[in-house]
């Protein structure tokens, strides 16, 4: 039997009803090497709180064709998945971190290493239940890169408008890198959906690490205005909201001081929150200007400083993406989130979809199922 890393994250059906929303709830799944540490807090895939589930990430081959991973999700999970939700899209993403730019700039660049992509995009995706492609494609170098980008993704809305497969990117959100490698006016004219990857600003700087407002240029409303204003459409942004927070451990010694930063799943971030904050020098906060939930410690010998996502963070997001009218949310990653056997869900995906689904209705801190009936069904946030 086909070993599928995918597959191991079981479909964990909660009898709920699917979503009733004119949003996109892009959820992205991901290869992890660890899979037994991941199991213990991640209890498998809820298709009824996504719209749209990713894949990630499938890989470039030299001749520019599509590359399957050994960990790409079966036909038998793709039918699970669909049987239990009828309305769910699912897309395979190519790219990531592990494809290099240099592929992917070889292959944009050359007519018949597109065609080759293309050609095999599309088989794979109709032969195996897909309904469309996300390309990740990261860290452009070559000046050529940004017209060659517009090239291809010109020829791949083609060929997808004829077989009904949705076409997407995801971008990421550094104004300067946006400004230097993405044609905006052009771009939008041959996609789908793009997901701003709205997270990752701080670069080693302590600091929230995706902040939804702020007085600096990094933070989700900035970039999202330059998309705007570079002529996206806000139909076709889908915030990226990070489901990892940062953690940033300053040690200091009487001769040297020692700096760790590095990203840290939902799960561990709150459980460092949890041990943190039940001490005399630990500050546990929202950032209500930000949208940004915080842990910060300082002790003797040590200054601490974990930003991660919160019920309260998601809250205004959603408010946000409804304010601005964008396309939706994609979510990076849902196995990142842990699942809170006390409410039966989980806590995250569970906000954002009720928020942004119309047989709901929030106020802030709850949401509760429209219902004639004198009980409802409320869910504090």
């Amino acid at each position: 039997m086909k070993n599928s890393s995918f597959l191991i994250f079981t479909i964990f059906f909660f009898g709920l009803e699917a979503l009733e929303t004119d949003k996109m709830i892009n959820c992205y799944l991901r290869n992890y090497k660890s899979v037994d540490k991941v199991r213990v807090r991640f209890k498998g895939i809820d298709p009824k709180m996504c719209t749209h589930i990713s894949f990630a990430f499938y890989d470039l081959a030299e001749n520019g064709s599509l590359k399957v991973p050994h960990h790409a999700p079966d036909k038998g999970l793709i039918s699970k998945l669909v049987m239990e939700n009828p309305d769910l899209k699912l897309i395979a993403v190519v790219g990531g971190v592990n494809v290099s730019t240099q592929l992917f700039s070889a292959m944009a660049a050359d007519e018949v290493k597109r065609r080759n992509f293309r050609r095999s995009v599309i088989v794979y995706l109709l032969e195996n239940g897909f309904n469309g492609l996300d390309i990740h494609w990261l860290n452009k170098s070559n000046p050529a890169d940004r017209p060659q980008f517009v090239t291809l993704l010109s020829e791949l809305s083609e060929s997808f408008s004829y077989n009904d497969l949705e076409l997407g990117i995801s971008t990421i959100a550094e104004l300067s890198y946006i400004r230097s490698w993405y044609d905006i006016s052009n771009i939008v004219k041959y996609v789908d959906f793009i997901n701003v990857m709205a997270y990752n600003y701080t670069r080693g700087r302590v600091d929230h690490d995706s902040a939804l407002y702020g007085n600096h240029n990094g933070n989700a409303h900035a970039t999202i205005n330059l998309w705007l204003k570079g002529g996206a459409p806000a139909s076709k942004l889908n915030l990226g909201v990070s489901f990892i927070g940062h953690h940033f451990d300053e040690i200091k010694s009487k001769r040297n001081k020692f700096k760790v930063k590095a990203p840290i799943s939902y799960f561990d971030a709150f459980q460092t929150v949890k041990r943190y904050s039940y001490q005399d020098d630990g500050l546990f906060g929202f950032d209500l200007n930000d949208g940004r939930s915080y842990l910060k410690h300082v002790g003797i010998w040590q200054w601490k400083w974990t930003s991660y996502e919160s019920g309260m963070g998601v809250e205004m997001k959603m408010d946000y993406v409804q304010e601005m009218g964008l396309r939706g949310v994609m979510i990076w990653t849902h196995e990142n989130e842990q699942f809170e056997e006390q409410i039966g869900e989980y806590r995250l995906l569970g906000t954002i979809s009720r928020k942004l689904d119309s047989d709901f209705e929030c106020l802030t801190g709850i949401c509760c199922a429209k219902s004639k009936t004198v009980k409802k069904l409320c869910y504090f946030i």
